[in-house]
């Protein structure tokens, strides 16, 4: 049997405050511990032009796929890494 395991990440609302940037919710999609693919919130207003594999939808999101990756330990290390860089930028963008 194939199970196929889904989480999203939301960014804390502790680190949210103050940045001009909100970071987007990412999803964690894993088959039977085999590996694991991480996708990123499409956002409404975005234009994206990719099709098949690489959007799929959960829970009435878009999300488009980022990488895939051996295990949710690495997918769980590459988002807290994106969420950094996210409050890294914006923190630059805010003391313009």
């Amino acid at each position: 049997m194939n199970t196929v395991n889904k989480k999203v990440i939301v960014s804390p609302e502790a680190n949210l405050k103050g940045l001009s940037i909100k970071p987007p919710n990412y999803l964690i999609e894993g088959r039977d511990g085999d590996s694991y693919s991480i996708y990123r919130e499409i956002e409404k207003d975005e234009e994206w032009d990719f099709e098949g594999e690489f959007v799929i939808t959960y829970q009435d999101k878009c999300y488009i796929k980022l990488a895939n990756v051996p295990n949710e330990e690495h997918a769980m290390a590459i988002i807290k890494s994106y969420l950094g860089a996210i409050k890294e930028l914006g923190n630059l963008t805010d003391d313009k």
